[in-house]
């Protein structure tokens, strides 16, 4: 049964990491839209390569994937939605991707193939009830956080979501992005402390029903 009371964290990884440190992992998504971000201290699969067992990293873009192995990154050209690697493990973590895919009961699905009953499955995705997403619908008439989204969530369709592929969200928290002006930063936390939906970002963690 999901956890109802509401979390508010400083960044993903903190929580994150611990979960994942010592084991196998599957990191979706693990691109995160180009081999270059590779460099940026903030990609997560380099950050769960550093403390994961093992990790193998899926992505469908083939010219960023190789990039990445020549760099030496466990990682493989596939697509989410129907993807079948004969195996589980530990952990599958998905960083800002749901809201990409045509079908995320189809990427759940896959998600679910690849996890035994001990496994967790790590997501994260923008808030659609987030400062950003509401600053977007009162100045813009709108929500456009990013040309390749195809969906926004919020926590109750995320449950229904989950619920219908078979998982059971055992956690739940949101966090912010860093932002550039440390005053703007300041000023999001501390609203955020009043209504911690405010936040840009959620970290689900759930695990198979």
């Amino acid at each position: 049964m999901m956890n109802g009371k509401k979390k508010l964290i400083a960044d993903r990884w903190d929580v994150m990491e611990g979960l994942i440190e010592g084991k196998s992992v599957l990191d979706l998504g693990c691109v995160d839209h180009e081999a270059e971000n590779e460099v940026n201290s903030h990609w997560l699969h380099r950050k769960v390569k550093n403390v994961a067992s093992d990790v193998l990293g899926i992505d469908y873009q083939e010219e960023d994937v190789k990039q990445l192995k020549d760099k030496g990154y466990h990682v493989q050209v596939g697509n989410v939605e129907c993807l079948d690697l004969g195996r589980t493990f530990e952990v599958v973590t998905a960083g800002n991707i749901i809201e990409h895919v045509s079908n995320p009961g189809l990427f759940l699905d896959s998600v679910n193939r690849h996890m035994n009953s001990d496994s967790l499955f790590l997501l994260t995705t923008d808030n659609c009830f987030g400062l950003r997403s509401l600053k977007a619908v009162t100045l813009k008439d709108g929500i456009r956080p990013n040309d390749e989204h195809v969906a926004t969530y919020e926590k109750e369709v995320l449950s229904q979501l989950f619920d219908r592929h078979g998982f059971e969200i055992i956690d739940y928290y949101y966090y912010n992005g860093p932002y550039a002006n440390p005053w703007k930063q300041k000023l999001i936390n501390f609203l955020c402390k009043i209504r911690k939906s405010f936040a840009w970002q959620m970290l689900v963690i759930a695990k198979r029903k």
